[in-house]
């Protein structure tokens, strides 16, 4: 009789995992590679679902918006399911990588855990989908791979959710990760903040500051603006070049042939003109092929 209650433990803890355990790559290349399944949990008593990495030693993600390339590539993970409210995802504690540019930088790598808290409305369902959602982008010590955007999905029950397994590992601190990834229902599971001084604090501030900079409705005028500003700055290039010593003496022998091209014919002036033109871009096209040239010969550029 102990046997058969054992055995049918065991059975019901199986079900509960969900179907996407097997495994779902995320992303990969040569040799290195990382992979997510998604479990049923506890953690703290709480329950909610449990995402397992599996990776290599060379493949991380990056654990703060200041150490990712760009402030939205840090791995953020949410879920969403009917009948379910999903409280802000719950992220281990981070590693160091010492980044060529950035220095020591934080990140996830290797073998990990991230948990998302869940209250359901209903109890007793059998069945329920939910789709984790994780993005961001993986890097290696030699490079960084495309950005990406992975759906898991899975099935889970909810009238064994007492006896869902326990699970527990160091948090990430909130005011690094940020726990503001999906929805607003429970209060997080997390740890105490760490305290980073008034520097930490300020990048945290300026941070937060450009994480919410958005385009207003004057964009377009913005741009009109700057596009005005740099044909200004084209026209005063133009004109210091034009009043440089070597030019001057030709400045009144160009004038006095423009004058005279401007009584001519219509078509006959647009046709001066347009070969007037010509013949400075081409000059300086031919200048600039003369000076690759022997940039790629010499190592030396030609300056004016």
């Amino acid at each position: 009789m102990k046997e058969i209650v054992c055995l049918a433990v065991l059975l019901s803890i199986s079900l509960l995992v969900l179907n996407a355990s097997a495994g779902t790559l995320i992303t990969e290349y040569e040799d290195q590679s990382s992979s997510v399944s998604l479990q049923v949990a506890r953690m703290n008593g709480q329950a909610g679902i449990a995402v397992v990495f599996a990776g290599t030693d060379d493949l991380h993600y990056y654990a703060t918006a200041t150490a990712a390339p760009a402030p939205h590539l840090k791995l953020k993970i949410f879920a969403q399911a009917d009948g379910l409210t999903f409280s802000d995802t719950v992220y281990p504690e981070y590693q160091y990588f010492n980044d060529p540019a950035k220095g020591k930088i934080e990140v996830f790598v290797g073998n990990f855990k991230v948990f998302i808290p869940m209250a359901p409305h209903v109890f007793g369902v059998d069945d329920i989908e939910v789709s984790v959602t994780i993005e961001g982008i993986a890097c290696t010590s030699q490079l960084c791979l495309t950005p990406f955007k992975k759906n898991v999905t899975g099935n889970v029950s909810l009238a064994q959710i007492n006896s869902w397994p326990e699970i527990d590992f160091k948090v990430a601190p909130e005011s690094q990760h940020g726990q503001a990834d999906s929805g607003t229902g429970l209060e997080p599971v997390v740890g105490n903040p760490v305290d980073h001084g008034q520097d930490g604090r300020a990048t945290a501030g300026l941070v937060a500051m450009l994480s919410g900079w958005g385009e207003t409705g004057d964009s377009e005028d913005v741009a009109d603006k700057s596009v005005l500003w740099f044909f200004l700055l084209a026209l005063l290039a133009g004109l210091s070049i034009n009043i440089m010593p070597c030019v001057l003496p030709v400045i009144p022998l160009i004038i006095m042939r423009l004058v005279g091209q401007a009584k001519g014919s219509g078509p006959r002036r647009v046709a001066l003109g347009f070969s007037f033109c010509g013949g400075i871009v081409l000059f300086f096209a031919v200048f600039a092929a003369i000076s690759a040239i022997a940039k790629l010969s010499t190592g030396t550029g030609l300056d004016m």
